[in-house]
């Protein structure tokens, strides 16, 4: 089993990067928007590729929102 996730440039369809995990991916991506602002990942899409079988995790600005999702703390339940 080989997953990897890929970034790709959606206009020209080439791969611009290769990650070990989304984590890798969201921490790089999450980075690049900081010093370059969001309007550079708008083109872009992130793919989970499983066995030689991609599926889009997210594009354009769904990839920026779940950038930012993944920048907000999840919220503790406090047990009653």
């Amino acid at each position: 089993m080989n997953v990897y996730i890929e970034l790709l440039d959606m206009a020209s369809g080439m791969m611009l990067k290769a990650y070990d995990t989304e984590a890798d991916a969201f921490e790089d991506l999450t980075a690049f928007g900081c010093e370059h602002g969001n309007d550079h990942l708008r083109g872009l899409a992130l793919l989970r590729v499983f066995d030689d079988r991609p599926s889009l995790i997210a594009m354009d600005d769904d990839l920026i929102t779940l950038l930012y999702a993944k920048e907000q703390p999840v919220p503790q339940m406090n047990p009653r």
